[in-house]
């Protein structure tokens, strides 16, 4: 449900404290605490889900078996969790199935109406707006939206435009609204709040777009995302509300699972950006040069001109940018988060399998971090290469992943 995935809801005794968004509730005479798991991302969707279940529990028109109460902790998918909460009908408790589609159902209206009375913006508009072609081409590019409306936001605009009349965001006006959007290109076109109605402003960069307070982007016909400055709140897809996944939380996590959480992953992240930014295809591998098997290997390859070393530079983020736009493989030490070298060619002996549905760089970058990984001392030695392709799509390829079936003896020490 909402593309939460399995293992992120839990119901929990109200001692143990969650990380994430919880709420803590009177069910007969116990407290419970039901929320997320503590290594799920925050999404307002998953907020809300958390608060509209909450609210249905503590209403008394559900019921729940008194052993979910005395659980120490108890971590499940929704499914598992809903399998214990039953809402009493006219034939008898309901299923799981019914209590989380009735469950489902509450929060998209909560969603709708919330966004519609507090911020005068109907989400149906936006559905109506993607479904407008102009000139035979789909709904693309984006619209921000301004509800300060003391804001001064002339400096925001790198293109304003004036029409005789005004131009509100409303139904009426979706045909002119959609023709203005087919020349934004990758620009915004920007609405500003004034007297309880959004008005047409002109058009924004890009790059700035995210100092507006709402932002809606249109990828497809009844598909757009909606943002709350940078913060990505949900995606509408075919009427259905859905989490907006973000491919480099997932990087990290298994940056994390790799190296472990002591590092600088937050400096990583903009590293990261730039890599999802680049048009063509690159690759980012992140390794310990600390590690002797590593730094021996790496010198090795640039002794035999397999690659460029960078010895230093202003901004990484800013190098990533640049550097990745030629053939190869940028190669980034994991306790500076800097970039060492740059047009790596990755080659290495066949220890696994290759993948012949991925190109030759996936396959070669693989074929490479098992080798590295399998003739370090103890298979001891850490890497992690993520790989961006060119239609968009991100694969992480981890050093743990190759470990022989010792890896477990081997981690622990």
């Amino acid at each position: 449900m909402m593309d939460a995935g399995s293992g992120v809801f839990c119901v929990e005794e109200a001692p143990v404290e969650p990380v994430s968004y919880s709420r803590t509730i009177w069910f007969g005479n116990e407290r419970i605490r039901i929320g997320l798991r503590k290594d799920v991302a925050p999404s307002l969707l998953l907020n809300l889900l958390i608060d509209v279940a909450a609210d249905r529990i503590e209403s008394g028109n559900t019921f729940m078996p008194p052993a979910v109460g005395r659980t120490n902790s108890c971590t499940a998918p929704l499914t598992s969790v809903a399998s214990t909460l039953f809402i009493p009908s006219v034939n008898g408790p309901c299923s799981p199935q019914q209590w989380g589609e009735d469950l489902y159902r509450d929060v998209q209206n909560h969603l709708s109406q919330s966004i519609s009375f507090g911020l005068s913006l109907q989400l149906a508009l936006f559905d109506s707006l993607s479904t407008h072609r102009y000139e035979g081409a789909g709904c693309r590019g984006g619209l921000a939206f301004e509800g300060d409306e003391n804001k001064d936001t002339s400096s925001l605009l790198n293109m304003p435009i004036e029409a005789v009349g005004e131009i509100p965001f409303e139904k009426d006006r979706l045909r002119q609204i959609r023709k203005l959007l087919a020349g934004a290109g990758d620009h915004f076109l920007v609405f500003q709040r004034q007297g309880g109605e959004y008005l047409c402003r002109g058009y924004c960069s890009k790059d700035v777009s995210a100092q507006f307070e709402w932002r809606v982007r249109f990828t497809d016909v009844l598909d757009w995302e909606f943002y709350h400055y940078e913060y990505p709140l949900f995606r509408f897809l075919r009427n259905d509300p859905k989490i907006i996944q973000d491919p480099i939380a997932a990087v990290l996590k298994d940056l994390k699972g790799e190296f472990g959480p002591h590092y600088d992953w937050v400096a990583a992240r903009p590293l990261l950006e730039s890599g999802v930014a680049q048009q063509h295809g690159t690759a980012l591998i992140f390794m310990d040069f600390q590690d002797r098997h590593i730094s021996t290997w790496m010198d090795r390859l640039y002794q035999h001109k397999r690659m460029i070393r960078l010895n230093s530079c202003e901004d990484e983020r800013t190098a990533v940018q640049y550097l990745s736009g030629m053939d190869g493989a940028i190669l980034i030490d994991v306790h500076t988060m800097k970039v060492q070298y740059f047009t790596a060619i990755m080659d290495g002996r066949v220890f696994v399998d290759g993948d012949l549905s991925r190109g030759a760089r996936h396959n070669s970058i693989r074929t490479f971090i098992a080798d590295l990984v399998r003739t370090s001392p103890r298979h001891s030695s850490k890497l992690a290469a993520v790989i961006f392709s060119e239609d968009g799509g991100t694969v992480t390829i981890c050093g743990k992943q190759f470990l022989p079936p010792a890896r477990e003896k081997f981690s622990a020490n």
